[in-house]
C-alpha cells in the first residue's frame, strides 16, 4: 500500500471520528417546543443574573440587574419551519417568526424596540447556532435536541461591554408535534 494510500485512510478515519453521530439535520428540529413546566426557568435565569452582577460595582448592581433581567427573557414556545437552505423560527414572543438562511450569513432585522441588528444561523455539529448582534450587543442562542429529538435545550448567551462576563442561561423545551 502507496504511502500517499495510508494518509489519505488514516486521514478519512480521524474525520469520520470528528464528525458527530447521528447529528441533527436542520429538518429534525421540525415542529413546536414548549417549556418544561417542571422547571422554575425564571429562578435559573435570575440566578444567572445575579452572578453576571455580583462582581459589579454596588451603586450600579441594582440598575444592571433591572437591565439584565429586561433583556434575559425566554420564550414558552418555539416552532421550527425549515425549507431548504433556510429556517423559520417562530415564538411566543415572535408568532410571525424571522427566516433566515442557515449559512451563517446575516440578515438585517428591526427588534421589538425598533431598533436595527443583523441576525445569522447556521447549523454547527447537529446543533443550531443563532446570533443577533447590534452596536450593544449579541444575543446568542444554540438550539441542540436530544438524540431522540423530544428534548430541546436552548442556552442563550448575552455579551455587552459593560458586563464583566457574559450572561449564559438554559431553557428545556418538550416536543408537542
Amino acid at each position: 500500500m502507496s504511502v500517499l494510500r495510508i494518509v489519505i485512510l488514516a486521514a478519512l478515519a480521524v474525520l469520520s471520528l470528528s464528525l458527530p453521530a447521528g447529528a441533527a439535520e436542520p429538518s429534525d428540529y421540525a415542529g413546536r417546543f414548549e417549556a418544561d413546566s417542571a422547571i422554575d426557568h425564571g429562578a435559573a435565569v435570575e440566578a444567572a443574573v445575579d452572578d453576571v452582577v455580583e462582581g459589579m460595582n454596588p451603586l450600579i448592581r441594582g440598575i444592571a440587574r433591572k437591565r439584565l433581567l429586561k433583556a434575559a427573557t425566554w420564550s414558552t414556545t418555539f416552532t421550527f419551519e425549515p425549507d431548504g437552505a433556510s429556517m423559520t423560527i417562530r415564538s411566543d414572543r415572535l408568532p410571525e417568526g424571522r427566516t433566515t438562511p442557515l449559512d451563517g450569513s446575516e440578515t438585517e432585522g428591526v427588534s421589538d424596540r425598533g431598533e436595527a441588528f443583523f441576525l445569522s444561523r447556521w447549523m454547527e455539529d447537529g446543533r443550531l447556532c443563532s446570533n443577533g448582534r447590534s452596536d450593544r450587543g449579541s444575543h446568542g442562542n444554540v438550539f441542540e435536541l436530544s438524540a431522540d429529538g423530544q428534548r430541546l435545550v436552548v442556552t442563550t448567551t448575552i455579551r455587552n461591554d459593560n458586563l464583566p462576563k457574559p450572561l449564559v442561561y438554559r431553557v428545556q423545551y418538550s416536543r408537542t408535534r
